[in-house]
């Protein structure tokens, strides 16, 4: 395959541009020149991918809605057009007349910055990527889905039909048998069906007899609770005492005397206070504390009547106050039993209304309940055995299916037939696995020799890039880690050797371009875009560059993007430079 000429519309910074390609094309230019966006161009176009960690829709040029790529070539000396376009935020659609394509994906695409990773990392990922350039990773999977499994499974269960065919007398008797099961079990669950359909209306009326008469108990334990309530509240109204209506009259003629003594009892204590001022006796007084006139004896007298009233007054209010109090504790107490017995009373009258309010209804026959509930437990143990007997007429009904299958398949063959396809079973299996054992000792000399090939062609290359003598001598070994080949790369240095994480950023371009050169050597990629190759590397080493890639582009087109002057002078065809407008 080679690619002659690319048009682009709305891709990154290429609003709409047409560029030429040959074996070697370089573009050359300062950042932000759109050398990088040709060769993201190219990918996209060919691949329908964009590097590994970029939407395509982050390529569409931010005033664009959409992007379009178009390439033109030859293909096995044949013209093709291969058109792909993308819209945001929808797959991308594309058209060509190129048949038989070879297989191309987004490692043609390859960044200087990221050239010395392309052979480090985890040892599965090197040993994908270098299966892949040696052209074995195709022939590894075809050894690894060559197994026998499904043999060994078909054998086993020959063997398990090769017992059972030496048996086919004891599955016939046991498929007689599981027949004759299943005709009596399916009679006897069509009799149990016909009864419970036949006597589906006397189970109907024991059902509606058994709900009525236990609703007939309910009714008649409320109402023995309901009488037994109101005896209880009957007697209780008996006992309770009757209500006395000359308690409140005592209790009122008591409260109103009581308060007629204690206005007296205040005013002989006013009038006492007002003779005794200087704390003296009533015989000592002998004029007015008022006027100051003399008192007669007589009036004194009086006064002295005043003082034996009051001390009796004293002691009658006393009494009263004791009798008032107990005259009301006896009245509270005949409230609260007023209260209680108007309770009852209340009660008593719902309990009444509540009974005339029940109806007892029809009055339940003797051994109406137990006819009733026979009834009902036969019709339970005929619907219990139906669903027994439906459970194994399904039971039986499988194990004489699986009883037919099994006999016509072994009715049909002899152990001798089923001896002769083990026999055939086995010899293939057998030669399937000596196959296997073969490609994989064909694949493992393959692998030798083109290991010794890239062995060589890699250090040669190398050294074309890296003419340096730090590194005296630089190797690769295959290394198993988890059971799977891998290759290394080591270099001799101060008398030992290295691995390539001990080495200089320049030494590990070098050392990537070089196994990427041998193994092209191998297996020749179509086309390679190399976007600034030469990141890492002195003057020496992008002499060396430039001899490798005009060496590839015999096999491999190259197309390059770079900055670097003395590169793009080395490559270019003409003495003058390819710049990017």
């Amino acid at each position: 395959m080679k690619l002659n000429k690319v048009d682009v519309e709305g891709f990154r910074g290429l609003v709409k541009e047409q560029f030429q390609l040959d074996d070697m094309t370089v573009f050359h230019g300062e950042m932000g020149t759109g050398k990088t966006s040709r060769l993201l161009a190219i990918l996209y176009g060919l691949t329908g991918l964009a590097p590994s960690g970029v939407n395509l829709d982050e390529m569409i040029n931010v005033d664009s809605d959409h992007m379009w790529v178009k390439i033109e070539g030859n293909s096995n000396s044949k013209p093709f057009t291969l058109e792909r376009s993308k819209r945001l935020d929808r797959p991308s659609s594309s058209k060509t007349d190129l048949q038989d394509a070879p297989k191309i994906g987004e490692e043609i695409f390859i960044e200087g910055r990221e050239i010395s990773r392309l052979f480090l990392g985890a040892p599965t990922e090197k040993t994908f990527r270098i299966d892949a350039l040696l052209g074995l990773s195709k022939y590894n999977q075809i050894a690894s889905e060559i197994s026998t499994a499904q043999i060994e499974k078909r054998i086993e269960e020959l063997k398990r039909i090769q017992k059972d065919v030496a048996q086919a007398s004891t599955v016939k008797e046991k498929l007689s048998k599981a027949e004759s099961d299943l005709v009596r079990f399916t009679e006897e669950r069509s009799k149990v069906r016909e009864e419970l359909d036949r006597d589906a209306d006397r189970y109907q009326r024991a059902e509606d007899n058994k709900r009525r008469i236990e609703e007939q108990d309910m009714r008649n334990s409320e109402v023995r609770s309901k009488q037994t309530l109101i005896k209880s509240y009957e007697e209780q109204l008996i006992v309770l005492p009757q209500p006395s209506p000359e308690l409140e009259e005592n209790f009122g003629e008591l409260e109103k005397r009581y308060e007629a003594l204690q206005r007296r009892a205040t005013y002989i204590e006013a009038v006492m206070q007002t003779l005794d001022i200087d704390g003296k006796r009533i015989n000592e007084i002998a004029t007015c504390p008022v006027c100051g006139a003399l008192i007669s004896s007589n009036a004194l007298q009086k006064f002295q009547h005043h003082d034996e009233e009051y001390r009796h007054i004293i002691g009658e209010v006393t009494q009263l106050e004791v009798d008032i109090g107990s005259k009301r504790q006896a009245l509270e107490e005949s409230k609260r039993s007023r209260g209680k017995r108007e309770m009852l009373q209340a009660e008593l009258q719902r309990l009444k209304t509540d009974l005339n309010r029940i109806s007892t209804g029809s009055p339940v026959q003797p051994g109406e309940l137990k006819e009733a509930e026979d009834v009902l437990k036969r019709h339970e143990e005929l619907s219990r055995k139906a669903r027994e007997l439906d459970i194994r007429v399904r039971s039986l009904e499988e194990q004489v299916e699986a009883y037919r299958a099994l006999f016509n398949q072994i009715g049909r063959m002899t152990v001798a037939e089923v001896d002769a396809k083990i026999q055939k079973l086995t010899k293939l299996k057998e030669s399937l696995q000596k196959i296997k054992v073969t490609l994989v000792e064909t694949l493992s000399e393959a692998r030798s020799s083109q290991l010794d090939n890239l062995r060589s062609s890699f250090k040669t290359t190398f050294r074309r890039i890296y003419p340096y003598q730090r590194l005296k001598d630089i190797d690769i070994e295959t290394v198993t880690v988890r059971g799977r080949d891998t290759i290394q790369v080591k270099g001799l240095a101060g008398g030992r050797w290295i691995r390539s994480n001990q080495m200089s950023t320049g030494e590990n371009v070098a050392v990537s371009f070089a196994l990427l050169f041998a193994a092209n050597q191998l297996e020749a990629a179509p086309i390679l875009l190399l976007d600034e190759p030469e990141e890492g590397l002195d003057e020496n080493g992008v002499q060396g560059l430039a001899d490798i890639l005009n060496t590839l582009k015999t096999t491999t087109q190259i197309i390059v993007a770079t900055r670097n002057t003395q590169l793009t002078r080395l490559l270019s065809p003409e003495p003058e430079e390819t710049a990017v407008p």
